[in-house]
Order: structure tokens, then sequence, then C-alpha cells
């Protein structure tokens, strides 16, 4: 996909999970399955955004899945979460802001903490990306034993 191929994607996406809860009356299975499955896609789209240096759209995509995440299922929400806000610290990363980035995965962490059920993909990911902000943080002893 081209990049505003992407973006036009993502926001109608986002839309459309918008309207459900706007629109569908009381939150099914269904309509949160829906909202799930579109917090996923949108994330996975901005990280893919973020390796294209195309840091505001992936920001404002985040932001939005964040906003949706309370009308996703309740056992989801852990994982979608940390996702995002995983992704998040990536893009704090890129643009050179690794105190934010350290800040936003250590959030992304206490998903998996807090007792919720976190993908072991997801907190794979979280540790390898704070080890890599304290690496760059210069914080090298604190890195290798995280």
């Amino acid at each position: 996909r081209d990049f505003n191929g992407l973006c036009a994607e993502a926001a109608a996406a986002i839309a459309y999970a918008n309207e459900l809860h706007q629109y569908a009356g009381p939150p099914t299975a269904e309509t949160k399955a829906v909202v799930e499955r579109i917090i996923l896609w949108v994330t996975e789209s901005a990280a893919r955004l973020i390796s294209l240096n195309e840091t505001t759209v992936a920001q404002e995509m985040l932001t939005s899945a964040l906003s949706l995440i309370e009308f996703a299922p309740r056992d989801a929400v852990p994982n979608l979460r940390a996702s995002t806000l995983n992704t998040l610290g990536c893009l704090h990363r890129r643009l050179g802001m690794l105190q934010e980035a350290y800040k936003m995965l250590c959030l992304a962490r206490k998903q998996e903490l807090g007792g919720g059920e976190v993908s072991p993909e997801v907190i794979v990911d979280i540790h390898l990306n704070t080890c890599a902000v304290l690496s760059q943080r210069g914080k090298h002893s604190q890195a290798l034993t995280h």
C-alpha cells in the first residue's frame, strides 16, 4: 500500500469504530470485537508509518487507537493498551524523545504487571524497545539487566 492509501484506510477504520460506538446502541460482543480488530490494525499501521518517518500521522492514529480502547472487549484491553503504548514508545524514540519513550514503555509494561493478559509477542517487543531506549540514554548496564 502507498502512504496515502494507508492513511485513508486508517481514517476510515477509526471513523467506523467511532460510528459503531455512537450509533449502534449498547456495545455488543460483535461490535467490541470489531473495535478490537480496528485498534490492532491501526496500531500496526502506525508502526509501519513510524518506520517511514511519517510520525505526525502515526501519532494521530495512536491517539485515536488509545481513545477507542475503552470500547473493546474487557479482556482485550490490557493487550491493546500495552501494544499501543509500546508503539507510542517507538514513536517517541524515533523523535529522539527518549525520556517520553521510556515513560510510554513503562506504562506498557504496567499492563502486564497489573495482571492483565498481554500477548508474549507484545511483552517481547516492550522489553526489546525498553532495552534500546535505555542503551540510547547511556544506561547500558540497566539495559543489559532489564
